[in-house]
């Protein structure tokens, strides 16, 4: 988690086609909740609704932005090393990514390791920026997502809403 600038093969460099199923899932915020997320980047989401769902098993990799907990401009992964055989001879060079959208890319992180460094972030900045809570997970981890009782109780009303029964 405080490794920096960290030198990869290009073999983990993982490009997933636009449609490719494998790669489905959904965005999420981890742990927080912070209301100054709606004044700026998801000022278009602000009205709409929100889920909370609990991951039971904290040591699952999940995706997180290239970003430590120090700030945007300090990243995790930011060169891969690429292999070039000329007349028969191999030459391995540093590659880098591109510095205005490293922020971009995601890395792979244990649940537990992305909540500390949420935590570690909010010490450090002193607030919870969106990209430092922004997880992607994949469409298994959703399915394994565990809703709290007052959002299971709100959904059980709204289907019996629905089919026309009265509420009780």
């Amino acid at each position: 988690m405080f490794s920096r600038e960290v030198i990869i093969e290009k073999s983990n460099i993982i490009k997933p086609e636009a449609e490719d199923k494998k790669w489905s899932g959904c965005f999420v915020f981890l742990e927080t909740y912070d209301k100054e997320l709606f004044k700026g980047a998801l000022s278009m989401r602000r009205n709409y609704k929100k889920n909370v769902g609990y991951l039971k098993n904290r040591q699952q990799k999940v995706w997180v932005r290239n970003t430590t907990h120090m700030g945007l401009q300090n990243t995790y992964v930011n060169s891969y090393l690429s292999q070039y055989i000329h007349e028969g001879k191999e030459y391995v060079f540093n590659e880098w990514f591109n510095d205005s959208f490293s922020t971009y890319y995601w890395v792979q992180m244990k649940l537990d390791l992305a909540l500390k460094r949420i935590e570690l972030g909010r010490q450090h900045l002193g607030n919870t920026p969106e990209w430092l809570s922004e997880c992607f997970l994949m469409e298994e981890q959703v399915k394994q997502l565990d809703f709290s009782f007052s959002t299971k109780l709100k959904q059980k009303w709204k289907n019996k809403m629905k089919k026309g029964k009265p509420h009780v």
